[in-house]
């Protein structure tokens, strides 16, 4: 019942069905052999929090800077002078996050900190950022983080692969594809071409 209800529905019969699950398979096996390789599950990460100026607002940057390093509140600075309207009401949060994660030198600043405001305003292309690193250590990373690392090790592993060996992508297929197919319509088409 079931491969005639497949075979109504997509138009492929058993075997067909089965090299395409056999297929699917296989590569979920590479895919988990390449990251296991590469799995690295702890990464150092920092806690940071930060107000955001506009690049025309340095003055003002170095004078939220100065009441920041004085002690004053940093989460009422943020609700007051951050630009950053995702995170001014949360005191400037980032939350913890690892390399790759922030723009090249917002990052650089505060990898290379110790905990606690930094001496001077960070510049990067969205403005000046005011910061505080609440926290800087090597920690577990996210479960998303950590399925992009795997998606990514496994795209430069193939895509080394493609590059040593003589690969005919077969990609003709994609034009007969219709936007919102069914499978019996895309199917059909396929076997009229």
């Amino acid at each position: 019942a079931h491969l005639e209800t497949l075979s109504a529905d997509t138009g492929m019969n058993e075997t067909g069905f089965r090299e395409l699950f056999e297929r699917r398979l296989l590569i979920g096996k590479v895919r988990d052999a390449v990251a296991a390789e590469l799995d690295v599950a702890e990464e150092q990460q920092v806690h940071a929090r930060h107000i955001l100026l506009s690049r025309d607002e340095f003055e003002t940057a170095q004078d939220v800077l100065e009441r920041a390093l004085a002690g004053e509140d940093f989460t009422a600075l943020a609700a007051e002078f951050s630009a950053d309207a995702s995170n001014s009401k949360t005191g400037g949060e980032l939350g913890w996050f690892p390399r790759g994660q922030m723009v090249a030198a917002f990052e650089n600043a505060v990898f290379s900190a110790e905990a606690g405001v930094l001496p001077e305003p960070v510049e990067s292309q969205f403005g000046w950022h005011v910061v505080e690193v609440l926290q800087n250590e090597v920690r577990a990373l996210p479960e998303n983080i950590f399925e992009q690392r795997r998606r990514m090790a496994f795209d430069d592993w193939l895509a080394g692969r493609r590059a040593e060996t003589d690969i005919e992508i077969l990609d003709w297929w994609e034009e007969l594809a219709p936007a919102e197919p069914t499978l019996q319509d895309f199917y059909a088409r396929l076997r009229s071409e």
